[in-house]
């Protein structure tokens, strides 16, 4: 329950909110920002008040209260690493407040990893505090000090992260009661030790967090921040923020993603998909909402990819296959997340595919799913050798998977000419699908000695569940064992497996079995009793259960004295099992959608050139390629519309209507066309009388009042498949044509399917 504090803070900041306005239009700069090149990219519409996004209390110069209540929230979001929605919110300050020299701290602080735009952000703030003079407090002077250090050009990267770091202390020395100041000095020192420095204690640091939430039990900054501490070195310290990070921040999916690490880190599996879950549904109700594009949100891939992960220590094959396909389907972006981006959703969705047919023996859907249309990026090469190698393996053809070895030993010899991550990854993945194979041709020695040089290399190098190998290998050579009747060693590797992912469901049932088949009754009822508590959250149609009661009958009776009540808390499968204190489960459902699925496209009727009104829904069962155009005296739009004339047949094979809007009265469209390159624009040239429907699609800049180029991709459905707003035109048609080719293929599996 928030305190009286809290809802008065949030009642006074939605009233304070209410005041935004919008600003008079400055005119057309043609899609360029009039502030400069920094502010051509990154949020171009105006944002709200935000529930769910965590307090903050950063009091800044400036004579808005609306400007206040605005730099609070992106502060706030700031601490979640909400890096999109933080510049939105300081940009929002600025408009209320154009001299906040401070919402333009913000804004650097809000691009980490564009270092180019931070920098145009900073200098924009010092501007802006030279122009306050002595109405700048020396606290927010301290502020742009330390950030002014870290950027110093000159510097080292090492020197400039312990300026960085001093600066804050320096805030914190002189202001010991500003929590903002110690929130950010804990996470810098933090980040520091991810980038290389040496954190010589993590207590110094939990006691400077613990500083924060003693007068701020619910700082998103201060939880978040102990969770990155302790994650993978002592998850149990932070076991308390993860079960109140979530409702700190309640409408940021980043909050409820950062507490599954430390529950995964303590093999809870029900509690670590309870919160990746409710990551997924907040992430796609903010892109419902607001008509953002996967790629579009920091981390969105890595969340999912840790969702799948826990799933399948728990057996919930169906829904770990749902959520792979889904990251398949999401939107490529030729520069967000390409094939080269190993962190891809889709590369990411095809291989958590692959590891769950792997690990749950689906050879015949591995062979077949369409989803896992590999690319020719070296490791994708490998995962598809080696998938299909051990599904052949699996339905009885060496042949077959004699021929998918040598093809994951040529890429591994090619791998190995450059040796780094990559090339050692695909080298496990070779050494396994050696070693099985060995192992179904009678070479015994040879094939456990391949497979126990794999077992090391995945060890010492691809040891955690999202380090990219597809399964623990001493699972994999746990029922290799099982294969050749080694009992004992059998055991032994699938308690290897239990000893670090605890009450997972595959390796349960491999050490049941190997006890069994052992004679250690007493062991494998044990086992047994824990694989009936993990079973509770599995898909009950696996074969597990089944196979395991008809091999060992007397385990039948175990299932029927264990008294395993149902576990409405979410705590079985659990390190320790006890329900989260303090936590406050909430019905996921009412986050959002648990897949992703495309926006609807804004519905339009607008008059073409010729006078024929035309709507968008008139070609409903049909694709649409949308571009909003900023008319016909903007030389590099005409550019991109007679390029997309030129693909006009390519896209006519691809089920594609080619719509171009723009301001342009019918009459100067049908000028252009009876002009002489009239013949290269053949489709509708639509009027948008005061660009209504461009912003609609937010194709304009509400914080300038100014048009922006637009070009969707609107599938059969009549959703948004894929966009590009920005202060350029989009030309990269080649991308469009495969994206579309893509989209039409995985719909009609996906229709064939159902």
């Amino acid at each position: 329950m928030k305190t009286l504090a809290a809802s008065f803070t949030a009642l006074i900041l939605s009233a304070l909110c209410l005041h935004a306005q919008t600003p008079p239009s400055p005119g057309s700069t043609l899609g360029h920002s009039i502030h400069g090149e920094t502010f051509d990219e990154g949020p171009r519409q105006q944002t709200r008040c935000r529930s769910g996004m965590g307090e903050a209390q950063f009091p800044v110069t400036t004579a808005s209260p609306e400007a206040q209540a605005f730099f609070n929230q992106g502060a706030a979001q700031l601490h979640t690493f909400y890096y999109f929605e933080a510049e939105r919110s300081f940009r929002q300050a600025a408009l209320l407040d154009p001299a906040c020299a401070m919402a333009y701290w913000g804004m650097a602080m809000a691009n980490p990893n564009n270092s180019k735009r931070a920098q145009g952000f900073l200098k924009k703030a010092q501007e802006k505090a030279a122009a306050l003079g002595e109405k700048l407090t020396g606290r927010e002077k301290k502020y742009l000090e330390a950030l002014s250090r870290y950027h110093e050009e000159g510097k080292k990267e090492e020197e400039r992260r312990g300026n960085y770091v001093q600066g804050l202390e320096a805030v914190v020395l002189a202001y010991p009661d500003d929590l903002e100041a110690k929130a950010f000095l804990a996470w810098a020192i933090i980040g520091n030790s991810w980038a290389g420095d040496k954190l010589n204690s993590w207590v110094a640091v939990n006691v400077l967090i613990e500083e924060v939430l003693r007068r701020a039990p619910m700082h998103p900054g201060a939880h978040h921040y102990r969770i990155h501490l302790w994650d993978r070195h002592d998850p149990e310290q932070a076991l308390r923020s993860a079960q109140l990070y979530a409702q700190s921040a309640p409408g940021i999916a980043h909050a409820w993603h950062m507490p599954g690490h430390i529950y995964n880190g303590l093999s809870r599996w029900k509690e670590a998909v309870y919160q990746q879950e409710g990551s997924a549904r907040v992430d796609h109700a903010h892109m419902l909402e607001d008509a953002i594009l996967p790629f579009q949100i920091h981390n969105y891939a890595h969340n999912q990819h840790y969702l799948i992960a826990n799933l399948s220590h728990l057996g919930r094959l169906r829904d770990g296959v749902a959520f792979s396909r889904n990251l398949v389907e999401v939107p490529y972006d030729p520069q967000l997340n390409d094939k080269n981006n190993g962190g891809s959703a889709q590369r990411l969705g095809r291989f958590s595919l692959m590891r769950l047919y792997v690990r749950y023996e689906s050879w015949d859907e591995l062979l077949s799913d369409p989803h896992l249309d590999w690319s020719d990026v070296p490791e994708e090469k490998a995962w598809k050798a080696y998938g299909e190698g051990l599904a052949h393996l699996g339905k009885g053809d060496r042949g077959k998977a004699a021929e998918e070895a040598g093809r994951l030993d040529a890429v591994a010899a090619a791998a190995a000419k450059n040796p780094w991550r990559d090339a050692d990854l695909i080298e496990t993945a070779r050494l396994e699908l050696r070693g099985r194979l060995a192992l179904a041709e009678g070479r015994m020695l040879e094939g456990f000695d391949l497979m126990n040089r794999g077992a090391r290399m995945q060890v010492e190098k691809f040891k955690e569940d999202l380090a990219g190998y597809p399964r623990p290998f001493h699972e994999a050579l746990g029922f290799a064992h099982l294969e050749a009747r080694d009992w004992g060693l059998a055991e032994a590797h699938f308690r290897e497996v239990l000893e670090h992912r605890q009450n997972n469901l595959v390796s349960l049932a491999g050490l049941v079995e190997a006890c069994g088949r052992a004679g250690k009754e007493k062991e494998a009822a044990e086992a047994y009793h824990q694989f009936l508590k993990a079973w509770q959250e599995a898909d009950q149609d696996l074969p597990y259960r089944k196979r395991l009661e008809q091999s060992f009958p007397s385990l039948a009776q175990v299932s029927r004295t264990s008294e395993i009540a149902a576990d409405p808390a979410g705590t079985a499968g659990t390190a320790g099992g006890e329900e989260p204190a303090g936590a406050k489960p909430v019905d996921l459902a009412n986050l959002g959608p648990k897949l992703w699925e495309p926006s609807p496209a804004p519905d339009f009727s607008l008059q073409e050139a010729m006078g024929k009104m035309v709507r968008l829904q008139d070609f409903r069962g049909r694709n649409v390629l949308l571009a909003f155009y900023l008319g016909g005296a903007c030389a590099h739009c005409m550019e991109q519309l007679f390029a997309l004339g030129r693909e006009k047949e390519a896209f006519d094979k691809l089920e594609v209507q080619i719509l171009a809007a723009s301001d342009d009265p019918p009459e100067r469209s049908r000028d252009l066309l009876a002009g002489p390159r009239g013949k290269e624009l053949p489709f509708p040239m639509l009027s948008d009388p005061g660009r209504e429907a461009a912003r609609r699609y937010q194709a304009h800049d509400g914080f300038e009042n100014l048009p922006l180029h637009g070009l969707f991709f609107i599938d059969r459905q009549g959703r948004i498949r894929w966009s590009r707003i920005g202060a350029d035109p989009f030309t990269d048609l080649g991308f469009l044509k495969a994206e579309v080719e893509r989209v039409n293929r995985l719909s009609i599996a996906s229709t064939e399917k159902k």
